[in-house]
Formats: structure tokens, C-alpha cells, sequence
């Protein structure tokens, strides 16, 4: 959700997201093998629009506490000794960004 809290300057705009993944199997039998455990990603969103200025100012945090998860699992031949591969998920990622409106 997006919460808006006046300032006297401009505005604040907070916001959020919280992504829950339930374990998954990537095979057709539950093998731990082939488990991907239940993960859930915070990302947040902090902007600042002032009230006579054409610059607005976000900082931003994706996957807040770098939690490690599997994505995907891509599977070897069964029986025949190929590895698997995992897909990882994307790690914490913290910046700001600038907006200049014309």
C-alpha cells in the first residue's frame, strides 16, 4: 500500500510491498533435490514531492533484508549424474532515485 502524510514543504509518500513464495518442487516427485523452501521478500519505498518544485526524490530498498532464495531449479537428466542448476533470487538492491518534472 501507499501512505501520504502532508509536510509543510510538500509531501512524504511512504509504500511497501511484502511478496510471500511457498515451498515449491521443481520435479515431478518432492525430493528435497529439487525443493525450494518458502521465502517472502520486503521491499519499500520512501518519496519526497515538493510542493513548488519540479524535483521529486525516492529512496527505495528492494528484497530489505537480502534474503537468499531459490527461484528456480532447472533439472539434470534423472539418472544420468547432470547437475542441477538454481536460479537465485535478485539481492538487496538500495538507491535513490531523482525526478525532475518539465
Amino acid at each position: 500500500g501507499r501512505y501520504r502524510a502532508e509536510v509543510p514543504t510538500g509531501a512524504l509518500i511512504f509504500g511497501g510491498n511484502v511478496t510471500h513464495t511457498a515451498e515449491q518442487f521443481y520435479a515431478p516427485f518432492e525430493t528435497d533435490r529439487y525443493r525450494a523452501p518458502a521465502f517472502t521478500i520486503v521491499d519499500l519505498r520512501l518519496t519526497y514531492e515538493g510542493r513548488d518544485s519540479p524535483i521529486t526524490v525516492i529512496g527505495f530498498a528492494k528484497n530489505l533484508f537480502d534474503e537468499q532464495a531459490v527461484n528456480g531449479v532447472a533439472l539434470g537428466a534423472f539418472g544420468a549424474g547432470l547437475p542441477r542448476v538454481v536460479v537465485p533470487n535478485a539481492p538487496r538492491v538500495v538507491g535513490v532515485e531523482f525526478q525532475v518534472r518539465f
